[in-house]
């Protein structure tokens, strides 16, 4: 009788932990026909969890242009003193879901302050003349980050969807 007591309180230890781990969202943008938009990528994380580092794959739809340039450090990396690098992804020989997805990797890192909740990344995007809509979703994919202990901790990727009006 006292196993049925023992097992669901488990479960209920084990998936609570699971639903407290590090996550990143993109909440969905606005923007005018061919105009100009903003994304933010926001992190999230269980007390004590916080990482030092993140790295991870943008993914934008056709239809939709970025420069390097306009991916930036948001507040919660500028609080933890991080710096934000992106690279454009140009090798051709790379799988792509369609041929016109734009694809970037970027790194947060820098000193030893764990980088808080908030916004990492904000992305300044542009909807190309013509484009009415914006089907497919922006992507985060490919997404590690780095704990205290310096031990490699994987997150779920995220998507956010640009809506033209």
């Amino acid at each position: 009788m006292r196993i049925w007591r023992i097992v669901p309180a488990a479960l209920i230890a084990y998936f609570s932990g699971l639903a407290g781990a590090q996550s990143l969202s993109i909440a969905p943008s606005t923007v005018a026909n061919s105009g100009v938009g903003s994304l933010l990528l926001k992190l999230d994380f269980e007390n004590g969890k916080s990482p030092l580092g993140l790295q991870w794959k943008f993914v934008f739809p056709a239809g939709v242009t970025v420069v390097a340039a306009d991916i930036v450090a948001g507040s919660a990396a500028q609080s933890a003193q991080k710096s934000l690098v992106c690279r454009f992804d140009n090798d051709p020989t790379a799988p792509r879901k369609t041929p016109r997805d734009l694809m970037f990797f970027c790194i947060v890192a820098g000193g030893n302050q764990p980088i808080g909740r908030g916004t990492v990344a904000t992305v300044r995007y542009r909807v190309l003349p013509g484009v009415t809509s914006v089907s497919a979703k922006v992507r985060v994919e490919k997404v590690v980050a780095v704990s205290g202990d310096l031990q490699k901790m994987d997150l779920p990727g995220a998507e956010g969807a640009i809506v033209v009006q």
